[in-house]
């Protein structure tokens, strides 16, 4: 009786202080009771659970639990729920219908000491409490925006100011394609995972030819490769991870390729439902694999059999992702019955898709589907027909851009958005993958606003349902993912007033304004960079083509054959462009890193975790400026080349270019965390890496500076009637033997033709070449000094004429090809 004569006493002295309702007192004894109906769903139950998780984690007291037909016996009271469960909600809180199927009410009553959390639905229920917490939040930490991933101790003291929200997602679908943690789905409003199961992106063991991995009954046993033992936890491990998604208001999506490569065991026990070898490097053997022949009715029988067992199997599992997509989809070409990707071929596939989707609905005709892959190589859909065959709400994909590149322009077509939306079916973007700089991350936030913000934020686009969330899980990456989460809720989000919050909370005032900026810098600068990698490469096809359509990363852009593109650039112009693309990036990355440098200076951080984080930011940054610093000496020294520049000037370019390549080196090794790409361990990406780099390094430091002058010498300058042009060689590629081709302006002493290594190293030099004026031909066999044939790959050649001591010299690039 003493003990709730105080509490209350301390409740009128704060009550008189401060117009607030209290949440704990002096962290001494019990100040709330959370309130949920008797016939409270899982969901609605998993709420009322994280609000006393989290109420206990803010003020180290635990508020009970209590249903309808329960007294409390504290000051406060939150009740939550939505009409059908909770008498309380229905009446005492007014819920708009405007309010949707997620949206939510939060309101308090200051003169009872009472808030409610109020919805349609126990997904709203749950977004809900996690908007009342993240007040909590902010009040406790005094940033305008909060959210539950930001760092706090616990405080005896916490209440809240009158409260009366309504808040409602803009868009429907907010999606995941990885395997996240549940909790933190929950928390971010995220209601659909669409990457479940086995998703590696090969075909081997993540299609539909293998997804008798799923299930244990024993008329599939003929087609299983995994035990029994292996298989039956594997089922238990899902069957967990369906039930937590479930009780979490999340669909999830078992994905799967179709048709993707058969199980060894189905290709030895049913080899008739095979085609011809499909060649493919990506295969289980590396060199082609056996589809699934579409046209077979027996694997028709056998797929619809399987589909409906995994459907059975998993009662929690919300649908299939099926994804139809090069060679993981790839049929049977000399089949004329399945017909490739020729209109017979897209039928018979169509035909197989609605297999799957027929028999799966015959076990639950609820099930979902989520089809990516929609109207491009396969799955071609010229009028709609197919998708209007659909079950309304069917979700379709498209990537951001081309490729999910790095960019602010999402480049949505608006004639596949108008025809889904016109069917009621549902299209989200799949936002930036951050593939070029994987294994490192990027912050891309101020490129996914401008993105999402090009639709209508006032009001849905019809057929537009959302963005996936991006970003990467490690270091700080996991800003992209918080924002991109939030703006799906709400596209108008004071984006940066968030960003600056977040850092805020973990570094304080001064070095968060530091880190944004450095942030926000390198993003810009780097997707520029990617838009046609500063005119340096031809990775993607072509001198001044970018990333966007190219599945390109970090390992594509450093090492000799990156190099070697440098090197070859065909021209001065080109040449003068690659130059001044680089200097104007140069400083904006050096500006980044010197921001970071500040930032790391003056931190405060609230634990080893943020300081490691910023520390991997800052090296991230230092290792890009010195990438920037390397591949403009490597320009420059091409440039000087074609501008008549000296030996030495190259050479200084060349040793310039090896010490900031060099120095990238320790920067890779001290990067605490990268993104775990196809699964690699910390320690194979650190070595991938310094590897390509050290091998960089190798080809510079033994690279003939002459290999690159492209101009011939000051007396040969003055002596205009000595000219060489259109040299050439064909076959190139080459395979035994090719033939070089020029033309001279008049007859001149001496022709000779030297071949260098990519790294400078001459290894052939053909003497007493034809010398004629006009048109000349010399054929050469493809060996080196010693008469060996030489490798495959890619090889210079200068072709030097001296006559009456003018001297003057050409240079291509051939590749050796058997």
């Amino acid at each position: 009786m003493m003990r709730i004569v105080l509490v209350f006493s301390l409740l009128l002295i704060h009550r008189t202080a401060l117009p607030k309702i209290p949440i704990s007192i002096d962290g001494q004894s019990v100040v709330t009771t959370i309130q949920i109906g008797v016939q409270a769903s899982v969901v609605e139950i998993y709420a009322a659970e994280e609000l006393q998780i989290w109420i206990n984690r803010l003020t180290e007291t635990k508020p009970p639990i209590i249903t309808t037909n329960q007294l409390h016996s504290t000051p406060t009271l939150i009740s939550i729920g939505i009409p059908q469960s909770s008498p309380e909600v229905r009446k005492r809180l007014d819920l708009p219908i405007n309010l949707g199927n997620e949206g939510y009410r939060i309101k308090s009553f200051e003169d009872e000491n009472r808030i409610m959390v109020g919805a349609h639905s126990a997904n709203g229920v749950l977004y809900g409490c996690y908007h009342l917490l993240e007040l909590m939040v902010s009040e406790h930490t005094g940033l305008t925006t909060a959210d539950l991933d930001f760092i706090f101790s616990p405080r005896p003291n916490l209440a809240l100011s009158p409260i009366d929200q309504r808040s409602q997602p803009f868009y429907p679908v907010r999606a995941v394609l990885e395997v996240n943690d549940p909790d933190w789905l929950a928390r971010h409003r995220i209601n659909m995972s669409g990457g479940e199961g086995i998703w590696n992106g090969t075909g081997i063991d993540d299609g539909l030819g293998t997804a008798f991995q799923y299930v244990d009954a024993a008329r599939f046993e003929l087609f299983q490769d995994l035990t029994g033992q292996e298989r039956r936890q594997q089922i238990e491990t899902l069957r967990n991870r369906f039930d937590l998604l479930r009780r979490r208001g999340i669909d999830s999506y078992l994905f799967m390729y179709v048709t993707g490569e058969p199980t060894e065991a189905l290709i030895r026990n049913r080899p008739q439902l095979l085609g011809q070898p499909v060649p493919y490097g990506g295969s289980r053997n590396g060199v082609s694999y056996k589809p699934l022949c579409w046209s077979k009715p027996e694997l028709h029988q056998l797929v619809a059999e399987l589909v409906q067992e995994i459907v059975v199997t998993y009662p929690t599992l919300s649908g299939f992702h099926l994804r139809c997509w090069g060679y993981e989809t790839r049929s049977c070409q000399d089949c004329p019955q399945c017909g490739g990707q020729s209109e017979a071929g897209q039928k018979m596939l169509w035909k197989l898709m609605f297999t799957v989707i027929q028999a799966s609905r015959k076990v639950r005709p609820d099930f979902k589907f989520y089809i990516s892959g929609y109207d491009r190589f396969w799955l071609k859909d010229p009028d709609g027909s197919y998708a209007a065959r659909l079950p309304q709400g069917t979700i379709f994909s498209q990537k951001w851009g081309y490729d999910g590149e790095p960019s602010d322009q999402p480049n949505l077509s608006p004639k596949l958005l108008s025809r889904l939306g016109g069917l009621k079916h549902r299209l989200i973007i799949l936002s930036h993958e951050v593939e070029e700089v994987m294994p490192l991350w990027m912050v891309e936030g101020d490129l996914f606003v401008n993105g999402v913000r090009r639709f209508p934020t006032t009001h849905p686009q019809p057929g537009l349902a959302g963005f996936t969330v991006q970003g990467a899980e490690v270091g700080l990456g996991q800003l992209d993912r918080l924002l991109s989460a939030r703006i799906n809720w709400n596209p108008k989000l004071d984006h940066l007033q968030l960003m600056r919050d977040f850092l805020t909370n973990r570094y304080q005032v001064e070095s968060a304004g530091l880190i944004l900026k450095s942030l926000r810098i390198s993003g810009w600068a780097l997707s520029n960079y990617f838009t046609d990698y500063a005119g340096t490469l031809t990775v993607t096809g072509q001198y001044g083509k970018g990333s966007a359509g190219f599945a390109t990363r970090f390992w594509d852009i450093i090492g000799q054959s990156a190099v070697t593109d440098i090197f070859s650039i065909p021209d001065e112009q080109q040449a003068d462009y690659a130059v001044n693309r680089l200097a104007g990036l140069l400083p904006q990355m050096q500006e980044a890193s010197n921001l970071a440098n500040m930032a790391l200076a003056k931190i405060n951080p609230v634990n080893v975790e943020t300081t490691y984080n910023l520390k991997d930011t800052q090296r991230l940054l230092q290792m890009w400026t010195a990438f920037f610093e390397s591949r403009l000496s490597l320009a420059e020294a091409v440039q000087l080349g074609y501008k008549g520049g000296k030996v030495h000037q190259v050479q200084d370019k060349l040793n310039s270019a090896i010490e900031y390549t060099r120095s990238m080196v320790p920067l890779i090794r001290s990067i605490g965390q990268f993104v775990p790409v196809f699964g690699y361990s910390r320690l194979t990406i650190e070595t991938s890496l310094v590897e390509k780099l050290t091998a960089e390094v190798a080809l510079i430091d033994n690279f003939a500076p002459e290999t690159i002058m492209h101009q011939i010498d000051a007396y040969a300058l003055n002596q205009a009637e000595l000219k060489i042009s259109g040299p050439l060689n064909f076959p190139n590629p080459l395979k035994d033997k090719t033939t070089f081709t020029y033309q001279l302006s008049r007859t001149v002493d001496d022709v000779s033709i030297s071949i260098y290594t990519k790294s400078g190293r001459l290894i052939c030099r053909v003497q007493d070449c034809s010398s004629r004026k006009g048109y000349n031909e010399q054929e050469w066999d493809g060996r080196d000094w010693n008469g060996s044939r030489l490798a495959n790959g890619v090889y210079f050649y200068k072709i030097l004429v001296k006559d009456d001591g003018d001297q003057l010299q050409a240079y291509g690039r051939l590749a050796i090809l058997r």
